[in-house]
């Protein structure tokens, strides 16, 4: 809801046509932060949602 989300996708072809119709980076697996999944307390904007 106003986040980007972390979508898996089980291969990179798939996840670059999503990316190419929808928006998007594809990065693979070892490649995202884990606050980025794990989420860090702030919105997309770096405001606190605590």
């Amino acid at each position: 809801m106003g986040t980007e989300e972390t979508v898996p996708f089980s291969t990179e072809a798939a996840a670059r046509d999503f990316a190419a119709k929808n928006g998007g980076r594809v990065v693979r697996f070892d490649e995202v932060p884990q606050d980025y999944v794990l989420g860090n307390g702030t919105d997309e904007k770096g405001q606190d949602n605590g």
